[in-house]
């Protein structure tokens, strides 16, 4: 496999024994989706790279494995992590990464409004570009922000029995996946 020189891998670094980079993953896995394919052909796999919050100084590096791989099953670039940015600064490298994503037509994932409020949907639309949200429950606390979604066709990607596990949905509650199904009907409706 060709080695890119764009790779940043903290175990290659820490066991310079180790072969393996990020891009050798990624092929690898390529592989085994088409394979599936193959022996599966209803079934179509497209991967999502994602970056950490706590680990800027790989976000561009993501971003650059999404547009290599971009006609070889990556579909997008995601953040997860501690929602809570305290400044736009500590954000700058995600930033980045989703901008340039965002040139090259990749398409923009960010976890947001799933232990924070219902700001963190907006600064993940705002400063990271992001066309689908990761949970967003807290969305529904600010109803201008819910609109703004509901009008951009934002997309919320939901995992219910996880949001009961984490503690951002109460056992006790209607879950918020109940909202958004209302909510997108109603909009459609009008």
């Amino acid at each position: 496999m060709a080695e890119n020189k764009d790779d940043l891998n903290p175990l290659v670094e820490e066991n310079p024994k180790e072969r393996l980079k990020p891009s050798d993953v990624v092929q690898i896995v390529n592989r085994a989706c088409q394979e599936g394919e193959a022996l599966w052909p209803t079934i179509k796999v497209r991967t999502i790279f994602c970056c950490i919050v706590p680990l800027p100084m790989i976000s561009m590096d993501i971003a650059r494995l999404c547009l290599e791989f971009k006609n070889d099953g990556v579909v997008g670039i995601d953040i997860a992590g501690d929602e809570n940015y305290k400044t736009q600064a500590a954000l700058q490298p995600h930033i980045d990464a989703f901008q340039f994503c965002k040139k090259h037509n990749i398409h923009r994932t960010a976890h947001a409004g799933e232990a924070e409020g219902a700001d963190s949907v907006n600064k993940a639309i705002d400063l990271l570009s992001a066309e689908r949200i990761g949970h967003g429950y807290h969305v529904l606390q600010n109803e201008s922000i819910y609109k703004r979604c509901l009008s951009r066709h934002t997309h919320f990607e939901c995992c219910p029995i996880s949001s009961y596990r984490t503690g951002s949905v109460k056992t006790k509650e209607i879950h918020p996946i109940i909202q958004y199904v209302l909510g997108a009907l109603s909009h459609m409706n009008k």
